[in-house]
């Protein structure tokens, strides 16, 4: 019996693994781009957090996240410093219960946070196009305050989770920097106050006796609020615009437990992420606007070193 309990939960784990991975390989459904690129990279990320717990089910903490591009065959030089991401957190601990009759454990979790993503290579970018100032920090700069809501239940060396994740990613809007942007077509743009919302299942297995536990995750994020597109290309065909998702990842490692406040963990990621990109260049012969509406698309594959410090 026990080992066709073991043989059910491995079942769901390859499960949560295969969504990412079989939406990655199908994402060829949405019609209406005339310029789709692809791209595959290597990158290395360092992370350090902090937590603190405090009375009455609440804690605090802090995160920093560096990225660094290991390879990417498209860019000269292949190897470099891409992004950091720097978290505040507060989390409060809804509900904690067992069950009387099977010993299982619930848990509900509230996450308030905020994130600031700096984008070494975008700020590259537009040094190269010579932006300056408030310009230049649009473009390398993002803005995201969000909150989760996680559910969980641990059962025998066994933890299930599911985090959904509400996030809002405000940008500077370029209309209101220079006179020689137009604003109507700017926010048309680029949106800069896209909404996305995160979910994550995770399934985590405890080995008995030892400070080590497994764990893998499947995730994926979409937009909510990407503008409609009216406009029609310049062979007068229809452009594809409206909510899409944005991407999916999928992750397998090891955590170890170092001592009671400190923690050790080793990833592998699979990360899959398209930005659709509207341009808009003047007008046409006929008067009207001369819109393009290409996809990028990166899959990244990372490795992640995450080190843990929880009072």
């Amino acid at each position: 019996m026990r080992r066709y309990c073991n043989t059910k939960w491995l079942l769901v784990v390859f499960a949560l693994l295969a969504v990412p991975f079989s939406y990655a390989q199908t994402h060829q459904m949405e019609a209406g781009y005339p310029d789709t690129t692809n791209c595959h990279q290597l990158e290395l990320r360092q992370e350090v957090s902090w937590t603190k717990k405090l009375p009455a089910g609440f804690d605090i903490g802090i995160e920093e996240e560096l990225r660094e591009v290991l390879y990417n065959p498209n860019e000269d030089p292949a190897a470099f410093f891409s992004k950091s991401y720097t978290t505040l957190n507060l989390g409060y601990k809804m509900l904690a219960l067992q069950s009387p009759n099977t010993g299982y454990k619930y848990g509900l979790k509230l996450d308030l946070g905020y994130t600031l993503k700096f984008n070494a290579y975008s700020l590259q970018k537009a040094l190269d196009k010579e932006y300056s100032g408030a310009l230049a920090a649009n473009e390398c700069l993002q803005h995201r305050p969000y909150v989760s809501l996680s559910g969980s239940v641990n059962f025998g060396q066994w933890k299930l989770s599911l985090k959904e994740t509400y996030r809002v990613n405000f940008r500077l809007v370029p209309g209101m920097v220079a006179d020689k942007w137009n604003p109507a077509i700017s926010v048309a743009e680029k949106n800069p106050h896209l909404m996305e919302l995160k979910s994550r299942l995770r399934a985590d297995y405890s080995l008995l006796g030892k400070p080590i536990k497994l764990f893998c995750y499947g995730e994926a994020t979409a937009t909510l609020n990407e503008p409609d597109c009216p406009w029609t290309d310049s062979e007068g065909q229809a452009l594809y615009g409206g909510q899409y998702l944005r991407s999916a990842k999928a992750s397998v490692g090891v955590r170890w437990r170092i001592d009671q406040m400190n923690a050790l963990s080793f990833s592998y990621v699979y990360y899959f992420k398209q930005d659709r990109d509207i341009n808009i260049n003047g007008k046409n012969s006929s008067s009207k606007q001369n819109v393009e509406l290409t996809m990028e698309r990166v899959h990244t594959h990372a490795i992640v070193i995450a080190y843990e410090i929880n009072q």
